[in-house]
């Protein structure tokens, strides 16, 4: 799968001419929208994208052609087997329509991008060694047949499962009802007509509903697995990570190699090409698309602790400055800032510093009358 790039479409027909190739439905949609906008269109795309069987890419691309024919011409030019699930070989078993999982990979190869090859190939070299070693360590300690994500889907379409109407018939077919689809299942072929069951070769909900009827309810839990392909299952998992990674000295310690052994016919030495470095700082991440939002930092709310108020800082506070201006009044203005405070009725209640501050000034007050006083005795 690949996001429609001229050099590596060129290269699989040069090189693997017989590969199945698929397009990322993403960037697919990323250049069909730049024309065709619109929420309507984006559903009736993903819709078509994610269809299981022929009956239903049809319907949505002829309710994308029903909007705009144009836009429908556009997307028949590029062939359903690249970028519509019921046209996927079914030999592949994965009914993925997007390469998340290239971009997986890249975020977990991060600042590493930027090295030189030799030690971007090395990281990705250790990093795959402990991830098989991961994997099997945790593939070890599973108690059931099937993977966990594998379990995870049979368990949601059994949920599903639920609302349909099961008719049987002989031979292990069954005929499916819902609310607004009706479907053939055989379980003797492992197929359901919808498509999901043959492309995914997971179990979808019309076959769950089949299995339950044909197993019984209580014995459907140790008979699932019999439904799923080998491939899914914990010893095909176990398998893929059997082998290993063996682990190699720094490369100071490598053995010296002559050029003329790496290339045929060639018995001079070669250097390596001069390091080219570009002007300004070298970018580390993957260009964004128009759509995407930036990337997420910290985020928090900010409480004063001068105002209590939400969104504002102490540093920033307007509040501030009206406190300084009270506090410098009242040194100068000790008397005078009292009978303000005390005959204007329609102010607002002192907070507790206000509070503090009048119980000093009225014990201002009252060394100033013991003064007048003693200086009246004397």
């Amino acid at each position: 799968m690949s996001d429609i790039q001229k050099g590596v479409i060129h290269a699989l027909q040069q090189h693997f001419p017989f590969a199945n190739r698929r397009y990322c439905a993403r960037h697919i949609y990323a250049n069909f929208r730049l024309t065709y906008k619109g929420d309507h269109f984006k559903k009736l795309f993903w819709r078509a994208s994610r269809s299981s069987n022929v009956y239903d890419f049809k319907e949505t691309m002829d309710e994308i052609g029903a909007i705009n024919p144009v836009a429908k011409s556009w997307l028949q030019e590029i062939e359903p087997k690249h970028w519509s699930m019921y046209a996927y070989d079914h030999v592949i078993r994965c009914d993925h329509v997007t390469n998340n999982m290239t971009e997986a990979f890249n975020s977990m190869i991060g600042t590493h991008r930027a090295s030189s090859y030799l030690e971007l190939l090395e990281f990705i070299r250790r990093m795959v060694m402990r991830k098989f070693q991961e994997r099997k360590e945790e593939c070890q300690q599973w108690n059931s047949i099937l993977p966990h994500r594998v379990n995870a889907k049979i368990l949601k379409n059994s949920k599903q499962s639920r609302v349909l109407t099961i008719i049987a018939a002989e031979n292990m077919k069954y005929e499916l009802l819902g609310p607004n689809e009706g479907y053939a299942v055989k379980l003797g072929e492992y197929s359901c007509q919808c498509g999901n069951w043959q492309v995914s070769e997971i179990p979808c909900r019309h076959a769950m509903a089949a299995i339950s009827h044909h197993c019984g309810k209580a014995a459907v839990k140790d008979k699932v697995s019999e439904y799923v392909h080998q491939c899914l299952t914990k010893s095909a998992y176990m398998k893929t990570y059997s082998g290993m990674i063996h682990p190699i000295p720094n490369q100071k310690r490598w053995p010296e190699v002559p050029s003329s052994v790496l290339i045929e016919g060639q018995t001079e030495h070669i250097d390596p090409s001069p390091r080219t470095v570009q002007p300004g700082r070298p970018k580390t991440q993957r260009k964004r698309e128009l759509d995407e939002g930036p990337k997420g930092g910290k985020s928090g709310t900010v409480t004063c602790k001068l105002c209590s108020q939400v969104g504002d800082n102490k540093r920033t506070c307007k509040n501030k400055t009206n406190e300084t201006s009270i506090t410098t009044s009242s040194s100068h203005h000790p008397i005078q800032q009292q009978s303000t405070l005390e005959g204007s009725s329609s102010q607002p209640p002192p907070t507790q510093t206000h509070t503090k501050r009048l119980g000093l000034m009225e014990d201002w007050q009252l060394k100033v009358q013991h003064w007048q006083f003693l200086v009246n005795k004397i």
